[in-house]
């Protein structure tokens, strides 16, 4: 006899696991898709491998790119007189 409390257990558990751990499904333009295959054989990686890859370096470009505009606005704060005198 099967146990209904022990199957429902496992089917959270599962929708658990592929939730946390499973991706979604990328739709992609075949234009697309024919990029990120050239993406992924010239790196050598498979397309999903390409992806992941294509996703970190984004996140640090935004990062970078909220550093460098803190600093800008730090520089523009502390030197706004002397930046002034210079555009006279």
């Amino acid at each position: 006899m099967v146990n209904i409390e022990s199957q429902f257990h496992w089917y959270q558990l599962s929708a658990f696991w592929y939730h946390r751990r499973m991706a979604m499904t990328l739709r992609l333009r075949p234009e697309h898709d024919r990029i990120l295959e050239e993406i992924a054989r010239e790196d050598g990686v498979s397309k999903h491998q390409a992806t992941l890859n294509l996703i970190e370096e984004a996140a640090r470009r935004r990062g970078r790119r909220a550093r460098i505009d803190a600093i800008m606005d730090d520089v523009l704060d502390r030197d706004a007189e002397l930046l002034r005198r210079l555009a006279q």
